[in-house]
């Protein structure tokens, strides 16, 4: 009798325990998940946006056995690959937090997954249904939200509120754009307010962000390098809070120039997150700005999306970069590459147009860097002749010839016979030293004076093939300066690369349009093909016209009149197009 008295006495005393532990007598457990963003704010699985690093919270209704559910939660991609992270528990261990180590895909299908091994600490160890539930992560260039990307186009010569040539930036909702989109119709406006500031003036004065605040929305920003004395001034504005007028103040950064005619924003580039905390980091050039001692050598800064708060000036910089001489235009084009070199990191090229190389005067050259260690990997010089200006124009070319290394393309516009060329690089085949002459593929211009390659970017996979794809631009002589761009798919570009082998030649509407700068635009219209916006700056007394065509559009018949939208500029001289905001690598 007392044998059984014991028992029953033991089992009373362990149930009162195992109730005040918060374990045993409940169940099964239940959990709730929820997703946390860098900045401590939850939303529901279902939600959209959600940015790109990111915890998951597991509620549990019961306190838990942390071995048993740390080896039972995964959070997976769709191919079942789990991503790597650490778990961290509250007091109580009734909430687990799985904080992502690295960023995840653009418009990624993931799961959170816990297998029915996870269970609570007591003797019966109850254990859970097995859950899996799934969330989908923020479109690439996608200010708004909704799933498609947006973009923006430049006005720099426009008045501004009565302020002759303070320039004006329209920005577009990919969603809404069609067949009667005129700048009217912009989802946001940005006016400047100092005359002659002419924000936005050049192809890559405009330009996405990445999402710099982590909140799940692309982020936008716009230069210009006229602004403070010619300090030269950068905007960054955030996609989420972007109004229908919008005014500079309302930037959630603004970087200045340290030293008047640094030309700081004479280029400006998203990044990707360089540092690796879940914040996407941006890329500035300053020509005229002086590094390591020698004036004028030109500058590249890397900002740390996380710093992009209020007024900042160059030296808040996390990385720098400098030209080697003075007055080399070091700076005069950066841009963002994505990994080249196959570290994991993104990586980024900047161009001095005006760099001397052996015997050579100004033949121009490229600088790549590695993103991780801020270290140069290749230094690409222009070969032709005195004055080729090679690396006035570059960008990321995304990955063209299909090895996970991301590639580059470089424009020439007036080598000797002034035909201009275009050169393509692998990120994944590069020399410490290269020429011009040891391109991976290289488009010639055919015709004398023609200027291919004024202008070059990489412009997403617009066919879908799974390459990604380049567009340049040419002044078309021989058809009355009209301007031309040039698409070429990814797979083609490899050695000596025929004209003719090109994706699409898109002709200007009008002798001496210049139809000319042109920017990938990620997939506007949602269809899984890759858009791109073009334009004619000098169309309609130099009005300026721009226009959107969809990927799937893109073809050897492709004319100017194919397009989703096109629209011009509010009065003559603006110059609408002049830039354009261009995709993130």
């Amino acid at each position: 009798m007392k044998k059984t008295f014991a028992h029953v006495l033991a089992a009373i005393l362990m149930t009162a325990t195992l109730a005040a532990c918060g374990g045993g007598g409940g169940g099964a457990p239940t959990v709730a998940l929820k997703i946390v963003r860098l900045d401590g704010t939850k939303l529901e699985l279902t939600a959209a946006p959600i940015p790109l690093r990111v915890a998951i919270e597991a509620t549990f209704s019961q306190a838990m056995d942390t071995a048993s559910v740390e080896a039972a939660m995964t959070v997976e991609d769709a191919n079942g690959t789990a991503q790597a992270g650490t778990f961290a528990w509250s007091t109580g261990n009734t909430v687990a937090t799985f904080t992502l180590s690295g960023n995840l895909a653009y418009r990624g299908t993931y799961h959170v997954k816990i297998a029915a091994t996870a269970a609570t600490p007591s003797i019966s160890k109850a254990t859970m249904a097995q859950v899996d539930q799934t969330f989908v992560t923020m479109t690439k260039n996608d200010f708004n939200g909704d799933g498609h990307a947006d973009f923006a186009v430049s006005a720099p010569n426009a008045a501004s509120g009565g302020t002759a040539s303070a320039g004006v930036a329209y920005v577009f909702s990919g969603k809404e754009v069609g067949a009667s989109t005129t700048i009217a119709g912009a989802m946001a406006t940005i006016f400047g307010n100092i005359a002659n500031d002419k924000i936005g003036y050049g192809q890559t004065m405009v330009s996405d962000a990445g999402d710099v605040n982590a909140d799940g929305y692309a982020d936008f920003m716009i230069s210009s390098y006229n602004a403070s004395t010619e300090k030269g001034m950068v905007w960054v504005f955030s996609g989420r809070t972007l109004s229908t007028s919008t005014v500079l103040n309302e930037a959630i950064a603004t970087i200045t120039g340290t030293t008047a005619s640094d030309h700081l924003g004479e280029s400006i580039s998203a990044l990707g997150d360089i540092n690796n905390d879940g914040y996407a980091d941006i890329i500035v050039g300053a020509t005229d700005a002086t590094g390591g001692g020698t004036a004028d050598s030109g500058a590249a800064y890397i900002f740390s999306g996380k710093d992009l708060s209020g007024a900042i000036d160059a030296s808040a910089n996390i990385g720098a970069v400098y030209g080697s001489a003075g007055n080399t235009e070091f700076g005069a084009c950066v841009s963002g590459t994505g990994d080249m070199d196959g570290d994991g990191y993104p990586d980024f090229i900047v161009g001095a147009p005006l760099t001397d190389h052996l015997a050579v005067p100004g033949a121009g050259a490229v600088y790549v860097y590695s993103g991780k260690e801020m270290t140069l990997i290749s230094t690409i010089y222009g070969t032709n002749n005195a004055s080729n200006v090679f690396g006035t124009t570059i960008s990321g070319a995304g990955d063209v010839n299909g090895d996970g290394h991301n590639d580059i393309v470089i424009g020439e516009q007036t080598d000797d016979t002034q035909r201009g060329a275009v050169f393509v690089f692998y990120g994944g085949s590069l020399n410490p030293e290269l020429t011009s002459d040891n391109a991976h593929a290289t488009i010639a211009g055919p015709v004398l004076d023609d200027k291919f390659g004024g202008l070059v970017a990489g412009v997403g996979d617009v066919n879908a093939n799974g390459r990604d794809d380049i567009a340049f631009s040419t002044e078309d002589v021989p058809v009355d300066f009209n301007g031309s761009v040039f698409v070429f798919d990814g797979s083609t570009l490899s050695g000596a690369v025929a004209v003719s082998s090109r994706l699409a030649r898109i002709v200007g509407e009008n002798a001496n349009d210049n139809l000319g700068v042109m920017r990938g635009v990620g997939d506007i219209d949602a269809d899984g093909k890759d858009d791109l916006i073009l334009s004619s700056t000098q169309l309609g007394g130099k009005q300026g016209k721009a226009y959107v065509f969809s990927g799937k559009d893109i073809g050897s018949t492709t004319a100017i009149g194919n397009t989703l939208a096109a629209f011009v500029g509010a009065a003559a001289n603006d110059e609408l197009g002049k830039g354009a905001g261009g995709m993130e690598y």
